[in-house]
């Protein structure tokens, strides 16, 4: 026999379903009736809808093996709660031989020809129940739909739910103010600073997000009058056009530093631009989190030239050389390989498990270890040391 425990919550910890009180029961009623136990498996904060558990796929393929003749758990809903993954590996089961056994749900047994007809008749009564809400559901949002009525608490700004429908509310105006503002400017960052402190978005893919809802227009799933408008047709198309054609194409200019400068003060990636007929003064950076954000807004606002940036970098490059040879050196030292490292804390995450089984740690204090073990090991990177080094330019001032 295999002993297959999984909790999905702390609520279900807490309501007598925890995993240690599993396996303890699960325990004892292998010893009662004389199984030899050839694996325990152990989900944790894993929903039963999800097929693919790691503990689970690991008894699976016990299962595949044929070492496992019966599977012990608590709970039919510790087991699967989806009629496709029962399904799935209830076949997979069947190509092997293997039962399985609810013990605090005796009526849940496949070792009878009774047990698997109970099974089978739930299983189809749950899938008609599931279906039929499903339907029920699509009624009503069908009926909802065609009498206008709100479908969810997503509220566009600009409007306020009564008697179950959107109707324009204080900040309509608002809403009228930065599409008058794009119509007039067909600049993002002008109607972002145009509304600022009116509680509309405070960045430009937020503002214009705003600015494609159709919802402003008065459609909305499908209907041409779903609510009132807040904006004019008109406006609308023609904010609709200028956004189109407001797309950052391939640029005539080449920026030799884009994407690799950051400002000083806040981190933020410092963005190009250009002013014509300016010389070496022609090309600059300057720092987005100032001229891009309005709240906590950077105090940088300097801009830098790249005439500047060039000859910063050819005077720096004697000294870059000398330091990435250094780097090469130590790079190509011995280093602990990625597989190394990665076996290292999956062993700690097992070592972990165990405690947790033993009750020498609580199901939080497991959590939160467990997630930082996963959080390293994502974090590692397989180590290259032949390839070559990047050089890292710091400015300062």
């Amino acid at each position: 026999a295999s002993i297959y425990v999984r909790v999905s919550s702390d609520k279900q910890a807490k309501e007598g379903d925890s995993i240690s009180a599993q396996l303890d029961a699960l325990r004892k009623y292998i010893r009662k009736y004389s199984y030899e136990c050839v694996g325990e498996f152990v989900d944790d904060g894993i929903s039963g809808t999800k097929d693919d558990r790691d503990e689970l796929q690991k008894l699976l393929a016990l299962v595949e093996q044929d070492a496992v003749d019966i599977i012990l758990f608590c709970k039919l809903d510790r087991w699967f709660r989806s009629i496709r993954h029962y399904i799935n590996t209830q076949a997979i089961l069947d190509a092997h031989g293997v039962n399985w056994l609810a013990i605090w749900e005796p009526i849940y047994d496949t070792t009878t020809p009774q047990g698997r007809l109970i099974v089978n008749q739930m299983m189809s009564i749950a899938q008609f129940e599931a279906e039929n809400t499903s339907s029920r559901i699509k009624q009503v949002f069908a009926y909802k739909t065609q009498n206008r009525e709100v479908l969810s608490g997503n509220i566009p700004p600009g409007y306020s739910i009564e008697n179950k429908h959107l109707v324009p509310n204080e900040q309509a105006n608002d809403i009228r103010r930065a599409f008058d503002v794009y119509d007039r400017t067909n600049s993002i960052a002008d109607t972002v600073r145009a509304m600022e402190g009116t509680g509309l978005p405070t960045t430009t893919q937020g503002m214009k997000y705003l600015l494609k809802r159709k919802v402003y227009i008065g459609e909305a799933h499908g209907l041409v009058d779903f609510c009132e408008p807040i904006v004019e047709r008109d406006v609308f198309d023609r904010v609709q056009i200028a956004l189109s054609r407001n797309i950052k194409r391939s640029q005539k200019r080449t920026y030799l530093f884009t994407g690799l400068i950051h400002c000083k003060d806040c981190g933020s990636l410092m963005i190009s631009s250009c002013r014509n007929g300016r010389g070496d003064k022609s090309l600059y950076y300057r720092c987005k989190g100032h001229y891009q954000k309005l709240q906590d807004r950077c105090v940088n606002s300097k801009v830098i030239y790249e005439s500047v940036l060039e000859k910063m970098l050819i005077d720096m490059l004697p000294d870059l050389i000398v330091e990435q040879v250094e780097m090469h050196k130590k790079r190509s030292a011995p280093v602990i390989s990625y597989e190394r490292q990665k076996a290292s804390l999956e062993k700690k995450i097992e070592r972990l498990k165990v405690l947790f089984v033993n009750d020498e740690i609580s199901l939080e204090e497991y959590r939160v270890d467990k997630a930082t073990l996963m959080l390293q090991i994502e974090q590692l990177a397989p180590v290259k040391p032949s390839e070559p080094p990047q050089a890292v330019l710091q400015l300062q001032g």
